[in-house]
């Protein structure tokens, strides 16, 4: 007779009370590090010297106000607006002393994710279709935000350009102590999130087609 076994002894290890202790550690001094270190990361600003400053459409009054400030304080040629509705956002840099005539209108078609993916693709096609080929940009973006728009838009741009990010402060939230509100909690967890998926899982398929678009239309011009 055939005896069938269903179940069957394995050995499990588990931590001793050290091992708890240390794992307890490691976890507990991981999060104080994300805690402390993750807005500066986010938040990050490293601008060069540049030309044009580019700005987001979606960036609040008092960002868009910044950008004003620094477009005039450094002395740039054009300030270049990224979105689908610009006509409030010039009138906002006019208020705060940008000559209109330096103001650069980009339209960016609304898209259901990687906006500023998106955002990345118009300015390039717009810098080799403008003829500013090799001039060097900087982007002018808010808080926490920066570290992402920064990696997707060199991501982009390549090494053709010399690319910069501008990192405007938050008013909504304390960025020193941003666990203690909601809003800068949920922010800065979001970001964090974004962050990682861009970097680890983000192919930016589109780029190769607009690229393919752009060399295509150069090939059709030589006939």
């Amino acid at each position: 007779m055939i005896s069938m076994k269903l179940v069957k002894r394995k050995e499990l290890w588990v931590p001793t009370c050290l091992g708890w202790v240390l794992i307890v550690l490691a976890l507990t001094l991981t999060i104080r590090g994300y805690v402390r270190n993750i807005h500066s990361f986010l938040c990050v600003s490293e601008p060069v010297h540049a030309q044009i400053l580019a700005v987001e459409e979606w960036i609040p009054p008092h960002a868009l106000e910044s950008a004003a400030y620094e477009f005039k304080a450094k002395g740039y040629c054009l300030l270049v607006v990224l979105g689908d509705e610009g006509k409030l956002v010039v009138s906002t840099l006019e208020r705060a002393g940008v000559d209109g005539r330096q103001i650069v209108k980009i339209p960016v078609e609304p898209v259901l994710k990687d906006r500023t993916f998106a955002y990345a693709v118009a300015l390039r096609n717009w810098l080799l279709s403008s003829g500013m080929s090799g001039k060097a940009v900087n982007l002018f973006t808010l808080g926490v935000h920066a570290r992402r728009s920064w990696m997707l838009f060199r991501k982009e741009l390549g090494s053709d350009f010399t690319f910069g990010i501008i990192s405007c402060e938050e008013q909504d939230y304390d960025p020193e102590r941003w666990w203690e509100s909601s809003e800068g909690f949920k922010i800065v967890l979001d970001e964090t999130l974004a962050y990682i998926y861009t970097r680890l899982v983000f192919i930016p398929l589109r780029a190769f087609s607009h690229h393919e678009d752009h060399e295509d239309h150069e090939e059709k011009e030589k006939y």
